[in-house]
C-alpha cells in the first residue's frame, strides 16, 4: 500500500517495477476530499532478491521514486496423495460407506487451508486406489525427474491421507509376529498378507520419491478394542458407527505408519491409538476422525491470522473424536518434521488478487516489446486454477457470483495462456528445437481457446437471465473483454478471419469499452482495413477520456474492474502511433502534423507521449539521480520507445539513435532482442517507404521484422502486409 497525490497537480501517474520489469502503471485522479489517493496492490515476487521500485510523476513533470528490497524464499514443493476406499474388488470384504467422501472432503480442505495446488493432489478412490497406483503416486516426484506434476525443486513435502480399512496380518518375522497395514482396492482376504500395504512399504515408496518431509494421516484401524463388551454395548447405543478394522491378528504397539517415530521429517496422525477401533458414522457420512479434522480446520483456521500447524490442531481433533466415540477412539500423533507444515485459510479472491498483476500486464506486454516471463505467468496461472477450484467447492461463492466468477477466472487463464503461446511462438524463430516450441505454442493456444469459449458461454447465459442493471453492466464489460482476448488470440495464431469475427461481435455490445475499440483497430489494421482501423483507434483514445463520465450518467454504480482493465497510457501511446501508420497506408502519404500535435498538446494522449519525452531526456540528461535509475534498469521500456519512434518518424532523431536505444534496453533484458528487432525494422522500413521512397531497402527491413514471428505485435502484421504489397507492385 502507498499514497499517490499532489495538491499542485490534477493528476499523477505511478509505475511499479520488480527487478526492472514494469508490473503496473496507472494514472490516479485526486480524491474529491483529499489531494492524495491510497493505492493497494499485489506485487508478485520472484525467488531470491526482488528490487521493488515505485515511481510517481505528475503533469508538472515532477518525479519521485521509492525503492525497497524484498527477499522471497524458494518455494517448497508439496504433493498430497489422498485415498478413500469404500467398495473393494473382493466381494467378501464388506463395503464401507464414507471413505470416498472422506477423501474428497480432505482434498477440498487441502485446497482451502494450504498452499498445495490442485495439480499436486492425487485423489485415488474406489477402483483407482490399487496397490500399484498408490505405489506410483508415492514414488513420483518431478523435482527428481519423475512423472509427478510437482515442479518446485526445493525441500519437497509429501502428505499421505488414507481412509478405508486397516488390517492386522502375520508379520514378516516369526510366525508369532503381527503387523498392521492399510487395505487397497485390489487386496484379497485370502492373500491379505501379500497384497495389503505395510508401514515399511509406504516408507520405502515415499523415500524413493525423495520427499524430505513425510506426513501420514490415517483414518483406519488395525485391531479390535480389547474392551470388546464395552464396545459392543456402545455400538448398540449408536448403531450408525462402523469399525474400520478388517482383520484382527493379535495386538500392536503404537508405531507411525511411515517410519520410526524418532526419525526427523516423519509425522503420523492416526485415527485411533494402539489396539483401538476407528469408526465411521453413517449419520454424518464421514469417519469420526476425519469429521473432527474437517470441523477443527473450519473453526480454527481463518484468513489473515497466524497459520496453525498439525501439532497445534491435534488436541481439539483428539478431544472431539474421543467425545463422539464415547471414549473408545482417541487419535494419536507421533514424529516431527524438519520444517513446519502449516494450515491457513486461502480464499478465491485472495488468489485472484495475487495473480492480477500478471493477468493485467500480459495483454499490455503482448502489444509492447517486453518479453513474457514464463515462470511468473505459470505461477499466476496456477493461482487462478486453484481459485476456480475453490469457487467450485465454496458455497458462499456459488451463492453469490459463482458463474460470473468462473467466467472471470477463465478469462484470466486464457490471457496468460495467450501470452505464453506468443512467447513460445517467438522463441521458435531462433530455437534449435523449433518443433517443440511450436507444439508448446499450440498447446497454450488450445488451452486459451477452450477457456474463452466456456467463459463466453457463461457470460451470454448470464445476460439472458439476469435483469438487474448493475449485474448486466458488469457482465457486458466482462463479455467484451472475453471477445477481445479471443480476437487477439486468433490474431496471434494467424487466424485473421476468426479474429475479426470475435472483435466485430464485441463492437456490438454497449456501453463499449475503450479496449474494445483498441483491439478492433489492431485486428482490422492487421487485415489491411486501414481507414476503419484508424477511426477505431481514434475512438479508443477519445473514449478513454469520456468513458467514465458517460457510464456514471447511464448507470448509478461503481465502474467495475472489467471496464478499466487492459487499457493504460502505454496503449494510448500505441494507439496514437498505429493510427498514424494506418492513416499513412490508407492515404498513401505520411502526415507529420497530427503526430506532432498530439505530442505537444495537454490531452491524455499527448501527455503520455510528452511524459515519455521527459523520461527519455532524463535517461541521457545530467540529473545524477535519474541517471542512476536508468542504470539500474528501472524505467519503463515501451513508453520511452514510443517517444523515440515518434521522434524518429518526425525527423527529430536519426536511425542510429533508435539502434542505440535498442542496444541500451537489451542490456536490461536480453530476451527483448527479437521484439525490439520486429518493431525497429518495421518503423525503419516504414520511413523509407513514405519519406525516402526506398522500397527495395524497406522490403529487407520488413522481411527481418516478419522473421521474428512476433505475431502478437501489430508491427509484425504491418510489415507482413507491406511486404506482400510491395512484392505485388514490383515490375
Amino acid at each position: 500500500m502507498f499514497i499517490v497525490g499532489d495538491p499542485a497537480s490534477d493528476t499523477a501517474a505511478y509505475q511499479i517495477s520488480r527487478n526492472g520489469v514494469v508490473l503496473r502503471r496507472e494514472s490516479v485522479s485526486p480524491n474529491p476530499l483529499s489531494a492524495s489517493r491510497q493505492v493497494v496492490t499485489w506485487v508478485p515476487l520472484e525467488e531470491g532478491e526482488n528490487i521493488i521500485s515505485i515511481q510517481v510523476d505528475d503533469a508538472l513533470n515532477r518525479f519521485a521514486e521509492v525503492r525497497m528490497s524484498v527477499t522471497h524464499p524458494i518455494e517448497r514443493a508439496y504433493k498430497a496423495v489422498v485415498i478413500g476406499v469404500d467398495k473393494y474388488q473382493d466381494s467378501a470384504i464388506q463395503p464401507l460407506h464414507s471413505a470416498a467422501a472422506d477423501a474428497s472432503a480432505v482434498r477440498a480442505a487441502l485446497l482451502s487451508f494450504t498452499e498445495i495446488e490442485p495439480r499436486d493432489i492425487y485423489l485415488l478412490t474406489g477402483e483407482n486406489a490399487t496397490r500399484d497406483s498408490i505405489k506410483e503416486a508415492l514414488e513420483t516426484n518431478s523435482s527428481k525427474g519423475g512423472k509427478s506434476n510437482t515442479t518446485k525443486p526445493s525441500d519437497p513435502t509429501l502428505l499421505f491421507y488414507f481412509s478405508g480399512y486397516g488390517s492386522g496380518v502375520v508379520g514378516s518375522g516369526s510366525s508369532d509376529s503381527s503387523d498392521r497395514c492399510v487395505v487397497p482396492f485390489d487386496a484379497q482376504i485370502a492373500t491379505m498378507s501379500q497384497n495389503c500395504i505395510r508401514p515399511s512399504e509406504l516408507s520405502a515408496w515415499a523415500n524413493a520419491g525423495g520427499w524430505k518431509d513425510q506426513i501420514a494421516i490415517i483414518d483406519a484401524s488395525y485391531q479390535n478394542d480389547t474392551r470388546r463388551a464395552a464396545y459392543e454395548h456402545q455400538q448398540m447405543l449408536v448403531p450408525a458407527f462402523r469399525s474400520k478394522t478388517l482383520l484382527n491378528v493379535g495386538s500392536f504397539h503404537l508405531t507411525p505408519a511411515l517410519s520410526n517415530e524418532t526419525q526427523q521429517g516423519r509425522l503420523i496422525l492416526a485415527a485411533s491409538g494402539a489396539n483401538e477401533e476407528a469408526f465411521e458414522n453413517d449419520s454424518s457420512g464421514h469417519g469420526l476422525f476425519t469429521e473432527a479434522l474437517l470441523l477443527v480446520l473450519g473453526n480454527s483456521v481463518r484468513p489473515n491470522i497466524t497459520p496453525m500447524s498439525l501439532q497445534e490442531l491435534y488436541s481439539p481433533i483428539a478431544q472431539l473424536t474421543q467425545q463422539w466415540s464415547g471414549g473408545f477412539q482417541t487419535p494419536a500423533l507421533n514424529g516431527s518434521l524438519s520444517m513446519p507444515f502449516n494450515f491457513q485459510a486461502v480464499t478465491d479472491r485472495e488468489l485472484w488478487d495475487r495473480a492480477a498483476p500478471e493477468v493485467e500486464m500480459a495483454p499490455i506486454d503482448s502489444s509492447s516489446m517486453r518479453v513474457a516471463n514464463p515462470d511468473a505467468l505459470d505461477a499466476a496461472r496456477r493461482l487462478l486454477v486453484k481459485a476456480l477450484e475453490l469457487r467450485k467447492t465454496n458455497r458462499v461463492s456459488q451463492k453469490s457470483d459463482g458463474t460470473y466468477g468462473r467466467a472471470e477466472g477463465l478469462l484470466g487463464i486464457a490471457i496468460i495462456d495467450t501470452r505464453l503461446a506468443g512467447y513460445y511462438r517467438s522463441l521458435s524463430a531462433t530455437a534449435s528445437d523449433e518443433p517443440t516450441k511450436l507444439n508448446d505454442a499450440k498447446n497454450a493456444t488450445d488451452s486459451a481457446e477452450q477457456a474463452l469459449i466456456e467463459a463466453q458461454s457463461i457470460s451470454e447465459a448470464i445476460l439472458k437471465t439476469e435483469h438487474y442493471l448493475k449485474s448486466q453492466f458488469k457482465t457486458k464489460c466482462l463479455l467484451q473483454n472475453i471477445l477481445v482476448a479471443q480476437s487477439l488470440l486468433y490474431l496471434q495464431s494467424e487466424r485473421s478471419d476468426d479474429a475479426e469475427k470475435s472483435v466485430r461481435l464485441a463492437l456490438t455490445i454497449t456501453p463499449r469499452l475503450p479496449i474494445t475499440d483498441f483491439a478492433a483497430g489492431k485486428v482490422l489494421a492487421s487485415r489491411g482495413a486501414y481507414t476503419e482501423a484508424s477511426r477505431l483507434l481514434r475512438d479508443a483514445m477519445k473514449q478513454n477520456d469520456h468513458f467514465f463520465a458517460n457510464v456514471d450518467q447511464q448507470v448509478a454504480v461503481e465502474v467495475p474492474l472489467e471496464a478499466v482493465s487492459l487499457w493504460t497510457q502505454e496503449q494510448v501511446a500505441s494507439a496514437l502511433l498505429w493510427r498514424q501508420v494506418c492513416s499513412a497506408f490508407a492515404r498513401g502519404w505520411f502526415m507529420r502534423s497530427p503526430l506532432s500535435w498530439y505530442a505537444l498538446t495537454g490531452k491524455k494522449t499527448g501527455h503520455a507521449i510528452r511524459e515519455a519525452v521527459n523520461q527519455a531526456g532524463r535517461i541521457t540528461g545530467a540529473e545524477s539521480t535519474v541517471a542512476g535509475i536508468a542504470e539500474q534498469q528501472a524505467l519503463d521500456v515501451d513508453a520511452t520507445w514510443g517517444r523515440e519512434v515518434s521522434a524518429y518518424l518526425l525527423g527529430l532523431e536519426k536511425e542510429d539513435h533508435l539502434r542505440e536505444f535498442q542496444t541500451r534496453e537489451q542490456s536490461a533484458d536480453p530476451r527483448t532482442a527479437d521484439a525490439f528487432k520486429c518493431s525497429l525494422e518495421f518503423y525503419i522500413g516504414f520511413k523509407q517507404v513514405f519519406q525516402r521512397k526506398k522500397k527495395q531497402e524497406a522490403m529487407e527491413h520488413f522481411k527481418t521484422a516478419v522473421k521474428t514471428r512476433h505475431t502478437e505485435l501489430l508491427e509484425y502484421w504491418f510489415a507482413k502486409s507491406q511486404l506482400e504489397s510491395l512484392a505485388a507492385s514490383k515490375p
